[in-house]
């Protein structure tokens, strides 16, 4: 069919009716027919999103069109929990138990029973008499003791004297005898006070007894020491102005 032909054939009545229609109306009528195909496809698409829910949640639905093809859901199985399992207290013991025969017999328990195997006292002698081996190889002979200055002067004195002894218990010379005090130091050699023994010593400390602190040590030729300090404090009474301080060896030493 030719062009011109097409162009000649007489419209189609529908063609005719919105030909002959006011525009307005025209517009009005094919907004209606957008606003039905609209909410159409709305109310379609919540329905795939319902059934698509549905289906998640139930494959096995009858909404499924292919339920037939879902595996079946596995069973679990729970060991112990149920209604007839025992419940243990909070702090529970187990009873050792036995059987014998057909009936169940609990054990005794064990004892443990403490079965001295001697009451025999064993005695340790320690020999008397027998010197302790001290640190240095002097210690202080019985304690200090006081007495009254013989010399000339009396009263007007006051000193620390004494003797050393060796492993014999003979006077022994040629020990250092260093006193010290407050603001004092003094050393004197033993046997330079024969008036008290052979091995006899005395440092004189002052013109007037007076109560003071004191430490009297023995040393060797090269000044290192040979007893612990010992401590002696003066009296300040005329009857009791020299100390008497006397030393006794322990075991060998090096001068």
């Amino acid at each position: 069919m030719s062009d011109r032909d097409r162009a000649d054939r007489p419209l189609m009545l529908e063609d005719e009716r919105l030909k002959q229609m006011p525009p307005k109306r025209r517009r009005s009528q094919r907004r209606g027919c957008y606003n039905w195909l609209a909410g159409g496809f709305i109310i379609g698409t919540l329905l795939l999103v319902i059934w698509t829910v549905l289906l998640v949640q139930n494959p096995t639905s009858a909404l499924n069109p292919f339920r037939g093809l879902v595996p079946p859901t596995p069973t679990l199985f729970v060991l112990g929990g149920g209604p007839t399992d025992p419940v243990l207290p909070a702090t529970w013991t187990p009873s050792p138990t036995g059987t014998v025969g057909p009936t169940a017999t609990r054990l005794a328990q064990a004892t443990a029973t403490f079965t001295p195997q001697s009451t025999e006292i064993v005695l340790v002698t320690i020999p008397v008499g027998s010197p302790t081996i001290a640190v240095f190889p002097f210690t202080l002979q019985d304690s200090v003791t006081f007495e009254k200055n013989q010399n000339g002067d009396g009263c007007a004195w006051m000193s620390i004297a004494g003797q050393i002894f060796d492993l014999d218990g003979n006077p022994l010379t040629g020990v250092g005898v260093q006193v010290r005090g407050e603001s004092f130091e003094q050393f004197e050699w033993a046997g330079s006070a024969t008036r008290f023994g052979p091995s006899g010593y005395e440092v004189f400390l002052n013109t007037t007894p007076y109560v003071a602190n004191w430490t009297i040590q023995l040393l060797n030729y090269n000044v290192m020491p040979l007893s612990d300090p010992i401590p002696v404090r003066s009296s300040s009474s005329c009857e009791q102005n020299v100390a008497v301080v006397n030393f006794v060896q322990n075991h060998e030493f090096s001068r």
